[in-house]
C-alpha cells in the first residue's frame, strides 16, 4: 500500500504541467470555500451588497454546464495550462470585487469560473488518464488527488472561520485578494514555464 503511493507520488512528480495544475487547483478550491462565508457577510455588513442565493446557484449551474458544451467547440484549441491562467485571474478579480463589494462585479466572476471549470474537468480528466499508467489510475484519481483537494479546502474553512470571527467584512476579502495574487503569481512563473519547456 505504502509502495503504491509512493509510487503513484512520482509518477505525478514525473509530469510537471499535471503537478503544477493539480496545486494551482488545490489553491482555488480552497479560495472558492470562502466565496459563501464572505458573501454573508458582505450582505449583513452592506445592506446594498444583494444577490440573491438561488440567483447564485443558478450562475454556477449555467455557467458549468455552458463550459461543458463549450468545451468540444470554442474553448477546444485552449490547453489546459491556458484554461488554468484564466481561472487564476478571474479569482483575483473576483476577490477584488468582493474587497470593492461591487455586486455586479462578483456576479460576473462567480459565472466566468463556473464556465472555465466545465471546460477544464474534461481536459484535466484527459490529462491524467493520458500521463498516468493504468495500474495507478485508482491510487492517484481517488486517494491522491482527491484528498489533497479536500485537504486544502478542508484547512481554508477553518481559516475564513477564524477571519470572519475576528475581522469585518473588508479584512477577510483583502486576505482572499492578496491569496489569489499569490497563487496568480504561482500560476504565472510555474504554469507558463512548464507549457514553454
Amino acid at each position: 500500500m505504502k509502495n503504491s503511493r509512493i509510487a503513484s507520488y512520482q509518477s505525478i512528480q514525473s509530469i510537471p504541467i499535471l503537478k503544477a495544475v493539480i496545486l494551482v487547483f488545490t489553491a482555488l478550491n480552497a479560495l472558492f470555500v470562502a466565496l459563501t462565508p464572505l458573501m454573508v457577510l458582505l450582505i449583513k455588513e452592506t445592506p446594498s451588497f444583494v444577490i440573491v442565493n438561488s440567483a447564485t446557484t443558478i450562475a454556477y449551474l449555467v455557467g458549468s454546464i455552458l463550459g461543458t458544451l463549450l468545451t468540444t467547440s470554442l474553448f477546444k484549441e485552449m490547453s489546459i495550462a491556458q484554461v488554468t491562467k484564466w481561472v487564476v485571474y478571474v479569482s483575483v478579480l473576483l476577490f477584488l470585487s468582493f474587497y470593492l463589494r461591487s455586486v455586479y462585479g462578483v456576479f460576473a466572476c462567480m459565472f466566468t469560473p463556473a464556465v472555465l471549470a466545465g471546460v477544464i474537468n474534461p481536459k484535466l480528466n484527459a490529462l491524467i488518464y493520458r500521463a498516468l499508467p493504468e495500474e495507478q489510475l485508482a491510487t492517484i484519481s481517488a486517494a491522491g488527488i482527491s484528498t489533497f483537494v479536500q485537504l486544502g479546502m478542508v484547512v481554508m474553512r477553518g481559516v475564513i472561520a477564524i477571519l470572519i470571527v475576528i475581522c469585518s467584512a473588508g479584512s477577510p476579502s483583502l486576505v482572499f485578494l492578496l491569496l489569489s495574487l499569490l497563487l496568480l503569481v504561482y500560476t504565472i512563473r510555474n504554469v507558463a514555464s512548464v507549457v514553454e519547456e
